[in-house]
């Protein structure tokens, strides 16, 4: 099953420690399970056994995608790799992973 939803790319990657950090500890938890919910209801909640989550950022999505559908394998790539890897860490090597465009 292939979805599209339209996105808006950032005009910049987070490179520095700081801002990563900054933007893993703001509260998206309404709009990521929105997000979620979303996708849900668009594959009459069965997204297939792979999903991919580009532009990842610190894998906040990619870890509700993985919680929600657990024998689905959940990607996360991030164009700056220091985004990912919080992700990556969180995900921990199961049945998901997490990375940078460069490592992939």
């Amino acid at each position: 099953i292939l979805i599209s939803m339209q996105r808006v790319p950032e005009p910049e990657l987070m490179d520095e420690a700081g801002q990563v950090l900054a933007y893993a500890q703001a509260d998206f938890a309404a709009s990521d399970a929105a997000m979620v919910e979303r996708l849900g209801q668009l594959c009459g909640d069965d997204p297939g056994t792979a999903l991919l989550d580009l532009g990842c950022g610190p894998g906040n999505i990619s870890l509700l995608l993985a919680a929600r559908w657990p024998a689905a394998k959940v990607l996360g790539i991030d164009g700056g790799a220091a985004d990912a890897g919080g992700g990556a860490r969180a995900l921990g090597g199961s049945a998901a992973g997490a990375g940078g465009a460069a490592e992939l």
